[in-house]
């Protein structure tokens, strides 16, 4: 190899060091309380009522049986790819200035945490910078179609994806409408949101002979209505006319949706759903129940309004809920010290000696930086926009309002059909510092200035 070779090679692995930075200090990689489902779905081939089976499989395959380093790794390796294959559209030696970017993003916004976890969360916004790329690009080579089989299976890993690209696709087709993109960028995009579904229907037919994206939709929809307080007052509203299951309880009915989905003690279960298959067989059975209150409250125009207006409200502030927050210690008895025990034993000590483990990590001051930085990005997103937006190239103006708009639909996405938490914001928000560096590298000068190294 010569001078540049080791160069690139050199960059590459201190874009992928500083990407598992919060690993590196831990000791092992980070666990969230739903990694235990990831990691054990994968090895017993379960289908998991809550969530999409994919990414399980990425861990599995990944990890090998033998370590959950392999899977940060490549997850790792999987930022510095999307991120260089998004700017090939424009910028020579674009693996680089991958690195380049990367490095800084990795230190100063939560990239690097959830580079670091087992979970699916870093996916989304690199299946965006996939499905941004891939639909803009011109003119196909046989790798652009690996990585668009390989974008349409990180959208499958969780519904909240699934639906982004859905809400793309939308996007992209008013584009083509109004002459912005030619037709085929149309067909690109609905066949990257349309394949997840296939995939999802697909395996779950596999499993339970039924073709359907989710056993328990509904179980969701109907949680977050919760958390407004709305479905309560239709419950005691209506109960005596409607006879719902959930009205002999209709006292019990909690005001969080986490409350009815995770507390046993919830009108959710009974004891014949928990003795008959689990909890998980509590959420099958009772997902067409719900589905028909859920469909009732949305009928009622007053109710409806109520409903509008909360969400509109709770979208404004999932948009500033970015803290990268904390990870609990999984310890003995949790899901996640079950999978590691049963799945990759081998592994066990090493997680044991985690500062996981231990205790609690939390991460206030990264937290308290990232969130200067983002303000700083939208500073010089409105900056370089009223600037520069005439002078850039039309493809990238286009991926500018692609990124952002992804960004946005993630919110509602996520304020729609789950709740407010901060990780749902934290796990893409760092593509806002990214464009804002891009911007400052399309700069007539500094372009020019990287063209000619």
């Amino acid at each position: 190899m010569n001078r540049k070779h080791w160069i690139a090679l050199a960059l590459l692995v201190a874009t992928v060091l500083a990407l598992l930075w919060p690993a590196l200090y831990n000791g092992y990689p980070l666990v969230y309380s739903d990694s235990g489902t990831y990691i054990n779905s994968g090895f017993k081939h379960v289908l998991p009522v809550d969530r999409p089976v994919t990414y399980s499989y990425l861990v599995r395959h990944i990890s090998m049986e033998h370590s959950l380093w392999f899977v940060i790794i490549v997850q790792a390796v999987m930022v510095w790819f999307y991120s260089g294959y998004f700017l090939s559209t424009w910028f020579k030696r674009p693996y680089l200035l991958s690195s380049v970017l990367l490095i800084p993003l990795a230190l100063l916004t939560g990239l690097s945490n959830f580079t670091s976890q087992i979970m699916a969360d870093l996916l989304e916004g690199l299946a965006l910078l996939g499905f941004v790329a891939l639909v803009l690009k011109k003119e196909f080579k046989w790798y652009d179609y690996l990585v668009f089989l390989f974008t349409a299976y990180l959208f499958s890993t969780h519904m909240a994806f699934a639906a982004l690209a859905i809400g793309l696709t939308l996007v992209v087709a008013l584009l083509v409408v109004f002459r912005q993109l030619p037709l085929k960028s149309l067909l690109k995009s609905s066949t990257l949101a349309i394949l997840p579904l296939v995939l999802l229907m697909f395996i779950q037919w596999s499993y339970s002979g039924h073709w359907r994206l989710s056993p328990a939709g509904n179980v969701f929809i109907f949680g977050r209505t919760l958390d407004s307080g709305i479905m309560q007052d239709y419950l005691k509203e209506n109960c005596d006319e409607k006879g719902y299951f959930l009205c002999e309880r209709v006292n019990d009915v909690p005001n969080h949706c986490h409350e009815m989905l995770w507390v046993l003690e919830s009108p959710l279960y009974d004891s014949t759903c928990i003795s008959n298959g689990g909890w998980s067989n509590c959420w099958k059975v009772r997902n067409d129940e719900l589905g028909v209150i859920v469909g009732d409250l949305f009928t009622d125009e007053r109710y409806r309004a109520r409903l509008i207006s909360y969400y509109g409200l709770e979208f404004f502030r999932q948009l500033g809920d970015f803290e990268i927050g904390h990870l609990n210690s999984e310890r003995e008895g949790s899901s996640v010290v079950y999978a590691i025990e049963n799945r990759i034993n081998r592994e066990l000590p090493a997680y044991q000696a985690a500062r996981q483990y231990e205790a609690a990590l939390t991460f206030d001051a990264v937290s308290t930086i990232q969130w200067i930085v983002v303000m700083l990005s939208l500073a010089a997103l409105l900056f370089f926009s009223i600037r520069s937006w005439k002078t850039w190239p039309v493809y990238f103006r286009l991926a500018l309002l692609l990124i952002i708009l992804g960004i946005l639909g993630n919110a509602l996405i996520v304020d729609l059909f789950g709740t407010t938490v901060n990780r749902y914001m934290a796990r893409i928000v760092w593509l806002l510092p990214y464009l804002a560096l891009l911007m400052i590298l399309f700069q007539p000068g500094i372009r020019k200035k990287w063209e000619d190294l």
